[in-house]
């Protein structure tokens, strides 16, 4: 015989089912319902500033420096020797595969007497 749990397992997983549906039928109706008309927001008006305008002041141009070339921060080296290497020659993609038997192939019997 099974025991009080396996009832109140079933029974929760039924009630589980139930409102699983109920809720599914809620979210179909939402979907349905329309959207009353909102009216737009008017809109807000300028808000006064706060600081007063600053002065104009003349900007004195910028002093024109020279500007100093970079240092060579790489340092020059010798140039290597050239040492003649041979270069292998490059293996051929294609396999060479021998050539097939010829079958010799009967004549095919004639068909009407």
């Amino acid at each position: 015989m099974a025991g009080s749990n396996v009832f109140i397992l079933l029974a929760c997983f039924i009630l589980l089912g139930f409102s699983s549906m109920e809720v599914s039928l809620a979210a179909r109706n939402l979907q349905q319902v329309t959207i009353p008309p909102i009216p737009p927001i008017p809109p807000i008006p300028p808000l006064p500033p706060i600081l007063p305008p600053l002065p104009g002041f003349p900007i004195p141009p910028l002093p024109r420096l020279p500007i100093p070339p970079l240092p060579n921060l790489t340092p020059s080296l010798p140039p290597l020797p050239r040492v003649p290497v041979p270069i292998p020659p490059l293996p051929n993609p294609t396999p060479i595969l021998p050539p097939l038997p010829s079958v010799p192939i009967p004549p095919l019997p004639p068909i009407l007497p």
